[in-house]
């Protein structure tokens, strides 16, 4: 170390696994099903109750997840060391992707209409092809992928990698921050006339500030700096949300993953995970849980659909409402198990099918 408060110290060598990746992955997994689970009585309590308040804590706590997903991405992908055939990536991870995302849409659809009711045809792929809620992070994703052969060299040139990220920051998170926050303002006018950054486009600041941040250490000065802003975004997001809603109703502007304060978070989160775990290594069980991660994510959403719909489960809705506190991170807790063993199960069940049929 030379003393400097940021320094490069270049990516991990191929075939080195970090850790602490692994281990943000699964804090991750399970933040996101803590979001879904608090959105309930955030979306459904009148503002004044204090479960309403408490709920919108949890949401706002864990909105660094989908953020950290992408970094956790750009991280390892965007490494130099690390080789992807135009083959491979377009097989592998591009069309992989693109079915898994059209086919848990469809899945979820057919969910929704037999809880709800049969909505006809035309009704069911329109849903289909736009996709539920938790979707758009695979299309984002897929979008990523087609853009990786020319991120790549902008990930070896750390001049070329600070300046995408700064000028992604300014006109991305800074545009949707002043969209979301200042609707009216002059300034989100302007903004606004940059329309090369659209929706989700946030995705792409992510991905490459997670091989910023893989690339570089910070000294201890740096680090508590870091912690702290993200430590009063978090804060400053709580009560400018709270105070918003009292006095127009609840939103997403707080929440918004391309608002700079949770931008702020997520990194600090980055970062504090990349210390703490620096040396750690990983067991049999938490490299199980970072192989069924994604199958949770794209799990727990219809874990959530029934519990919301069917009768059977209406006093777990209540008590979510009733008891905020207490209830949001126990019913997580029920939910991401019953991810996970689904997942696991599939795992398992196309792990066997691959052996039979290389048989």
């Amino acid at each position: 170390m030379t003393g400097k408060s940021v320094e490069y110290i270049g990516f991990p060598e191929q075939g080195r696994r970090l850790a602490y990746l692994d281990y943000l992955k699964i804090f991750a997994a399970f933040a996101v099903v803590m979001t879904h689970i608090a959105s309930i009585g955030w979306q459904a309590l009148p503002v004044e109750d204090s479960q309403w308040l408490i709920s919108s804590v949890y949401e706002i706590v864990t909105r660094f997840c989908v953020p950290v997903f992408f970094m956790c991405s750009g991280a390892v992908l965007l490494n130099p060391c690390k080789t992807i055939p135009l083959k491979t990536l377009a097989v592998k991870y591009i069309l992989r992707t693109t079915i898994i995302a059209l086919g848990v849409s469809v899945a979820f659809v057919l969910l929704q209409n037999l809880l709800s009711g049969w909505g006809g045809f035309r009704a069911l792929l329109r849903a289909s092809i736009d996709g539920p809620y938790f979707i758009w992070y695979l299309w984002v994703l897929v979008g990523l992928y087609f853009l990786l052969p020319f991120l790549k060299p902008i990930a070896e040139n750390q001049r070329l990698l600070t300046g995408l990220i700064a000028v992604l920051f300014v006109f991305v998170i800074g545009k949707n921050t002043l969209i979301t926050m200042f609707p009216d303002s002059v300034l989100t006018v302007m903004a606004n006339n940059f329309i090369l950054f659209t929706e989700n486009a946030e995705g792409l600041f992510y991905f490459l500030l997670g091989a910023y941040l893989v690339s570089h250490s910070f000294s201890r000065a740096a680090r508590i700096a870091i912690y702290l802003a993200g430590a009063i975004s978090l804060l400053c997001a709580i009560v400018l949300n709270y105070s918003d809603a009292l006095l127009s109703g609840w939103d997403l502007y707080y929440v918004n993953r391309g608002n700079a304060l949770i931008a702020v978070m997520s990194a600090s989160v980055f970062v504090l995970f990349g210390r703490v775990f620096r040396n750690a290594s990983l067991g049999r069980l938490s490299k199980w849980l970072v192989e069924c991660g994604l199958m949770i994510y794209l799990i727990h959403p219809f874990v959530r659909q029934i519990l919301e719909s069917c009768d059977a489960f209406s006093w777990v809705v209540a008590f979510l409402l009733d008891n905020a506190l207490l209830g949001i991170p126990l019913v997580t807790l029920a939910v991401y198990l019953v991810s996970l063993l689904v997942a696991s199960f599939f795992k398992v069940g196309c792990n066997a099918a691959r052996r039979l049929i290389s048989r």
